[in-house]
């Protein structure tokens, strides 16, 4: 990529000029991407907790008179 720095100063950014950098699009869809996998790990962590949960609640219960094995 480019030095976007090697513009003169104060000359606005065109990206018809630079097609080095990516365009909104670009970003758009990685974010979409990424917005989405949050969302399927935060569901998996959730689903994780309630499982942890509940295996706690099963190890912490014992029938009365059994034994530790």
């Amino acid at each position: 990529m480019k030095n976007l720095g090697a513009r003169a100063k104060g000359e606005p950014f065109d990206p018809a000029i630079n097609r080095d950098f990516p365009s909104a699009r670009y970003f758009q869809i990685h974010f979409e991407h990424l917005h989405a996998a949050l969302a399927v790990l935060g569901y998996e962590l959730e689903h994780l907790k309630r499982q942890l949960a509940e295996l706690q609640r099963q190890l912490e219960w014992r029938p009365p008179g059994g034994s530790d094995h």
